[in-house]
């Protein structure tokens, strides 16, 4: 990081000489101050570009980028729609942007569940579809032949005993 902050100094340096020689003699050094400056400008010129280069490495998820594509489509229909005066200045766009962004929230987890109920709808419609192909149908068991009574004796009234 040290050689890297050396060498954008001195490119700084090259940079910026046609504009001090009007200001600094041809033979004087650098003020401390402007030296301050120029490194803590190099410093910053640095991090902006490691931060660059994070942000191109990161992978934006495809969930972050169809929220960000309906916040602002949001954002755009609700500025469209408030075109009164009250709803002009910084406060009221970032209270429409804050709104927007929550709205977008919500529709996609909203969105995301009904996804979630359709597959497993759809799953269980081919469960359904799967277990009726495959699985053959249970065997018809023979139903027992239905078998006469016969009275028992105590049912049956019995006659009386005649003389004979």
């Amino acid at each position: 990081m040290k050689a890297q902050r050396k060498a954008l100094v001195e490119e700084l340096l090259q940079t910026l000489a046609p504009h001090l020689t009007s200001v600094l003699p041809t033979n004087q050094k650098l003020s401390k101050g402007l030296q301050k400056t120029i490194h803590q400008l190099a410093d910053q010129l640095l991090r902006a570009q490691l931060k660059q280069k994070k942000r191109a490495a990161q992978v934006v998820s495809n969930t972050t980028l169809v929220a960000q594509q309906l916040t602002q489509t949001l954002t755009e229909a609700l500025d469209a729609h408030l075109d009164a005066p009250e709803y002009t200045g910084r406060k009221a766009a970032r209270t429409i942007a804050e709104s927007a962004e929550e709205l977008a929230g919500k529709l996609i987890k909203i969105r995301r569940k009904q996804e979630k109920k359709d597959s497993q709808d759809e799953e269980l419609v081919d469960v359904a579809n799967i277990s009726a192909t495959i699985a053959p149908a249970p065997p018809v068991l023979p139903q027992p032949v239905a078998r006469a009574k016969r009275p028992s004796p105590r049912s049956q009234p019995q006659k009386p005993a005649t003389s004979g």
